[in-house]
């Protein structure tokens, strides 16, 4: 089944949506829509053998590879965290 533009407006009923905002873990440890946020940083994953630590991470590599920028696509793979100091000066 392919979801689509389309596909919703024929639905018979209203659609529900998840709004959230923030990528931090929730003090007492429960999970909250602060997961789905491409800078949650509690689920790195691989892709073409590369581990990412966010999905942030992912976009940013892949802008770097579209500009042919290999030395910040290192950079960013090689990255722990958004919060590193010279991964700041990568989000300008």
């Amino acid at each position: 089944m392919k979801y689509d533009i389309n596909w919703l407006t024929k639905q018979p009923k209203k659609q529900k949506y998840l709004y959230f905002w923030g990528h931090t873990p929730r003090k007492d440890g429960a999970m909250s829509a602060a997961c789905f946020s491409q800078w949650w940083e509690n689920s790195p994953f691989e892709a073409d053998g590369i581990r990412y630590a966010t999905a942030e991470h992912y976009m940013m590599a892949q802008k770097a590879k579209l500009f042919n920028d290999e030395d910040i696509f290192q950079q960013i793979v090689n990255s722990k965290s958004l919060h590193e100091p010279s991964h700041k000066n990568l989000l300008k």
